[in-house]
């Protein structure tokens, strides 16, 4: 079977419809077209399910306003959007189905269709993310609130020449009689705080750490006013997954 050029042109224009078509719809995020008055013209399923709605629901509300939780919020991304000439993963809550709303990441790009000015609108459903977030958040306010109850010293170490601290709890300022915040500044103090005479014991256990993953060490370290006191210093190798 043999087809004309102009068959073959119309074959590769349907392929090539069909193909995107099938982007579309299966997009992981959802996807919109409006007009510059923000009526709906096209959208996938992507952009349907977050809020729970059926694509008959999505096509009865007919302009995208009806979207969005809170009308300020679309005004300030259209003001954005059209200062800029586009707009990137905005902050923006969309309701859903039920007036609750749930959180997105709105993405606005100006386009031509048939010469016509519209506006391709992205909106990532970060719900969950905002949740996890959230739980994160929570978790370790509740083990900085532990660590910083307990009396001792917490402190992470990067491994590095210095083994410099990033962090280190209030509990040094009674200790020590220094603020965390002045042994974060200095990474040289820390070790000046050691007494010299152990200083060989602390590499040797800073090694062990490395090479076995922990490491229990007594060393003296001197104080702010000038007193000597002896600790004992427990390190556990911690690996980013």
């Amino acid at each position: 079977m043999k087809f004309s050029t102009k068959k073959k042109t119309d074959l590769k224009e349907f392929e090539s419809e069909e193909h995107y078509r099938i982007l579309f719809q299966n997009a992981p995020i959802g996807i919109g077209l409006a007009d510059i008055n923000g009526n709906l013209l096209v959208f996938n399923d992507a952009m349907t399910k977050p809020g729970g709605y059926t694509s008959q629901d999505i096509k009865a509300l007919r302009n995208v306003a009806a979207l969005y939780y809170d009308p300020k919020q679309r005004a300030e991304a259209l003001a954005r959007f059209q200062k800029q000439g586009f707009l990137n993963q905005y902050p923006v809550q969309f309701k859903r189905k039920n007036g609750t709303p749930y959180d997105t990441l709105l993405t606005l790009t100006s386009v031509l269709i048939e010469g016509n000015p519209c506006i391709q609108a992205m909106v990532e459903d970060v719900t969950e993310r905002k949740w996890a977030e959230q739980a994160l958040h929570v978790a370790e306010e509740k083990y900085r609130v532990m660590v910083e109850q307990i009396p001792l010293i917490m402190y992470t170490d990067q491994i590095d020449n210095l083994f410099t601290s990033f962090y280190i709890s209030p509990q040094v300022e009674n200790m020590l009689g220094y603020l965390p915040q002045e042994i974060l500044d200095d990474p040289h103090l820390w070790h000046r705080l050691i007494f010299t005479g152990d200083h060989e014991r602390t590499r040797h256990a800073m090694q062990q750490t490395i090479e076995s993953g922990r490491a229990v060490e007594e060393y003296r370290m001197t104080r702010r006013d000038g007193t000597m006191i002896w600790v004992r210093d427990t390190s556990v190798l911690i690996r980013d997954e």
